[in-house]
């Protein structure tokens, strides 16, 4: 992409501004704040007002936790605080979420002052700025503007469309102490009786342990991070006594000896904080469950993700011993499809579950066009449970079967030649 001009902001027509602010989203870097800040606050056309202000929050995103985060100082924080203070959230409600993403509790102050607003428009503005700061790494341990979020659920004087977002917010974050201030929202003839039958649902699930076992993926991001994807997607299966990370080619066990509601205690008594979300996945329309570890925000796996997982699982380097619990977790996350039942026959053949491979391999085979490599793992699966000729038989269907090319075919004429004839 050609390198965006700031001179635009200065000469262009107003489509133009606001294409530099819209292209600097993505790419824009902290030397392109200063003069992006000036839009936001100086130029005529609301529409380019407000995409400088985006622009300017999307580059502070990418500098909230990682290795970018060193790039900007509290500092150099501290008076970009100062200098989009003085932006008028009236004239651009965007401000909001530029304070949102600086880091900092005294910006959230801010924020909330907002949705107290009697500006529709503002309170809007501060409430996305708010859920874009508190469900973010850097704004988990901001327990002051917790409590006081918590707080507004009680004032009557929070009007009744603040009132039903802040019990969302409260509910996406996992706030069990925000239930009972809930519970007496239910039974109002407005928007927030329907808010808060929605967030008390979204606390039972974040206060259950079960929902944690399964799937996750995460493409490396925190929460309302504005930055291109790191690649390939890593994943998580956390099961009652195991934790597997899986990143790119390679997988990597944890034994766990116990797994509780916002944490998990590895053996040796070391813990990770999980902290539970309930959030919609980036780029995508699906909304549920989320967990925040390591400042990277995980999100329950869909299938295919699922899937890919176990692949990369069945083929790292060096081999993943997996419990009897991790492996009953990733067939219920795998369903009951045909994708799913030969993802597990292959973690049942890497993990020396013969009998179990060999009856799913054998109910696939018998389902549509089954592939060489079915065939292929069943020879291995009876070779393992004593059943010689049986293997070879599956072998020999390999070689009726598969191009001259496959590695299934390679694979199974290797093993026709070593196995020896059955007596």
């Amino acid at each position: 992409m050609d390198e965006v001009s700031l001179d635009v902001l200065d000469s262009g027509t107003i489509h133009a501004r606001a294409e530099v602010g819209r292209q600097l989203c993505k790419v824009g870097t902290l030397d392109h704040l200063p003069r992006l800040l000036r839009a936001a606050r100086e130029d005529g056309s609301p529409g380019v007002r407000l995409y400088a202000v985006c622009a300017v929050a999307d580059i502070l995103s990418r500098h909230r936790v990682g290795p970018n985060a060193a790039l900007l100082t509290a500092e150099a924080r501290e008076r970009l605080f100062v200098e989009a203070r003085g932006i008028d959230p009236g004239f651009n409600a965007g401000v909001f979420s530029v304070l949102a993403n600086l880091g900092l509790p005294l910006a959230a102050r801010r924020i909330l002052v907002g949705v107290r607003d009697p500006r529709l428009d503002v309170r809007t503005g501060a409430l996305v700025g708010l859920t874009r700061y508190l469900t973010s790494a850097d704004g988990a341990a901001d327990l002051a503007t917790r409590a006081e979020l918590v707080a507004m659920l009680e004032d009557a004087r929070v009007r009744p469309d603040a009132l039903a977002r802040v019990a969302r917010l409260a509910a996406r974050c996992g706030w069990q102490e925000a239930r009972k201030p809930i519970e007496r929202l239910m039974g109002r003839e407005d928007q927030v009786s329907e808010a808060a039958q929605q967030a008390l649902e979204w606390l039972s699930a974040a206060a259950d342990v079960a929902p944690i076992f399964g799937v996750w993926v995460s493409d490396g991001r925190d929460a309302t991070e504005v930055r291109p994807a790191l690649g390939a997607l890593s994943a998580l299966v956390i099961s009652r006594d195991q934790l597997i990370e899986i990143s790119g080619t390679t997988a990597k066990a944890t034994a766990l000896t116990r797994v509780e509601p916002t944490r998990l205690v590895l053996k040796g008594g070391a813990t990770l904080d999980l902290r539970r979300m309930f959030l919609p996945a980036p780029e995508t329309e699906r909304e549920g469950p989320a967990l925040q570890l390591r400042d990277i925000t995980w999100f329950a796996a869909t299938t295919a993700e699922t899937h890919a997982a176990i692949d990369i699982l069945v083929d790292a380097h060096p081999a993943v011993n997996l419990t009897a619990d991790t492996l009953a977790v990733t067939r219920e996350a795998v369903g009951d499809g045909a994708g799913g039942r030969r993802a597990v026959a292959q973690l049942d053949l890497r993990t020396g579950r013969y009998a179990e491979a060999k009856e799913a391999l054998e109910q696939l085979i018998e389902g549509k066009r089954p592939t060489p490599e079915l065939w292929l793992w069943l020879g291995i699966a009876k070779e393992a449970l004593g059943d010689v000729e049986g293997a070879r038989a599956a072998w020999q269907e390999v070689t009726q079967r598969a191009t001259k090319r496959s590695p299934a075919l390679a694979d199974a004429l290797r093993r026709l030649g070593a196995t020896a004839e059955p007596s």
